[in-house]
């Protein structure tokens, strides 16, 4: 339903078909023709940009879909973060910056979102246990934002799963699947 979220997981070995199945998924949704429907290409966290542990590098990959003039303040926002990364700030002053950037990423998407299911894909999840400080964005982001489904897959991704599943009560429309392998008898 609009204004809710929802969760879907598929874990796995390496091999099984996971990121195929991630791909079906996409096909069948892309597949439907409809208006209020966008569906992300697959953010894969196995993508050397996004192994830095920055929620940012994510945001800026989540909008690559979508209408950029609809997320103008907040590509403004992170341009000028970049800059004072790069020059002699703070701290403390960054970080206050950082999470202006986040606030707006927010706000921009649930503008965009409005009226509007919008799916995202994950892959590679496991690679956030890494990344402590995009698994935190990605929790801020499944709380705040607004009709988004998040499609997710990886191995061993049970203690991820289970983490967004209870920070943000949405149990009723959330599913992890286990997916194994194919045995010829």
């Amino acid at each position: 339903t609009e204004d809710s979220n929802s969760i879907f997981a598929v874990k796995g070995k390496g091999g099984v078909g996971k990121t195929f199945l991630l791909d079906r998924i996409r096909f069948v949704l892309n597949d439907q023709k409809t208006c209020n429907l966008l569906i992300t290409e697959i953010i894969d966290f196995d993508d050397s940009r996004l192994q830095t542990d920055d929620m940012v590098n994510v945001e800026a990959k989540i909008i690559e879909k979508f209408d950029k003039s609809l997320f103008q303040s907040y590509i403004l926002l992170l341009d000028a973060y970049r800059e004072m990364e790069a020059s002699n700030v703070s701290s403390d002053y960054l970080r206050e910056k950082k999470e202006q950037v986040h606030k707006e990423f927010i706000k921009s998407f649930n503008l965009y979102s409005k009226g509007k299911r919008i799916v995202f894909f994950f892959d590679t999840l496991e690679r956030l246990s890494n990344l402590p400080g995009v698994l935190d964005g990605i929790d801020n982001f499944i709380n705040s934002s607004q009709n988004c489904m998040l499609v997710m897959a990886g191995r061993n991704i049970d203690a991820i799963y289970n983490r967004l599943v209870k920070n943000f009560n949405i149990k009723k429309t959330s599913c992890l699947i286990n997916l194994a392998g194919l045995s010829i008898r």
